[in-house]
């Protein structure tokens, strides 16, 4: 597993070899969650995944009116919760 992924249109997370990021791990769903580059920002979307998607210990319930977004370790861009 490398230390980082470069960060392009899209980029799918889960346990099956068509993920751009394979996880070997029993709680990933096959198609688990994707990363989405919309603009300069980026949204995190689940699959409809078994155990959901946790960010920093909360759960992606999807959209709310107030949409969560926290900011990037490099400060380039917002990384939303949903879109």
């Amino acid at each position: 597993m490398k230390e980082y992924y470069p960060v392009e249109d899209i980029i799918s997370i889960g346990r099956s070899g068509n993920n751009k990021i394979v996880l070997k791990d029993p709680y990933i769903s096959k198609n688990h969650l994707k990363i989405v580059e919309d603009e300069g920002d980026f949204y995190v979307e689940d699959l409809n995944s078994a155990n959901g998607t946790y960010i920093n210990g909360e759960k992606n319930n999807g959209c709310s009116e107030n949409q969560k977004w926290r900011q990037n370790k490099n400060r380039t861009g917002r990384i939303f919760i949903c879109r």
